[in-house]
């Protein structure tokens, strides 16, 4: 009888939660967002609009409000910045459970309407970040003349 060790790579845990969140994507194609490939974590975000605006709300809890970057362009908005790692290091320890992300991170938004970007409000407060866009006012449609 031959007896084998195994040692199990670490990244298999990665890799398993990357594989979960790209399948959720891919089951989830009308979602009006995209991912960094570079992303160490996700935030959740939640994305909504009203007659007059679009509103953005990112859970950030732990960031630091000077480690948050909002940027605007073209029809999309980027979320990114870093969160500081909270487990001590360098004493020994047995982790039960490890799902709270830290590191850079990025979220780029697909914005769902035309916003004035002079109009652009973003908040921080208890960890959570909104962002108010205002849409920009305009015929709905435009009329064009078919010439004989």
């Amino acid at each position: 009888m031959y007896f084998i060790k195994v040692r199990p790579d670490r990244n298999i845990r990665r890799l398993h939660n990357r594989m979960q969140k790209l399948m959720g994507e891919m089951m989830n194609l009308n979602r009006p967002l995209h991912y960094s490939s570079e992303s160490v974590w996700i935030p959740e975000a939640d994305m909504f609009e009203t007659e007059h605006e679009v509103f953005l709300m990112v859970n950030l809890a732990g960031v630091r409000r000077e480690d948050i970057e909002v940027t605007c362009d073209e029809n999309y908005l980027r979320v990114g910045g870093k969160r500081i790692q909270t487990i001590p290091t360098g004493m020994p320890a047995r982790y039960h459970q490890l799902e709270m992300g830290h590191g850079q991170f990025e979220r780029i938004f697909r914005l769902p309407a035309m916003i004035d970007k002079e109009q652009i409000e973003a908040a921080y407060e208890d960890g959570l970040l909104a962002v108010r866009m205002k849409k920009l006012q305009g015929p709905s449609r435009i009329y064009v003349k078919v010439r004989p």
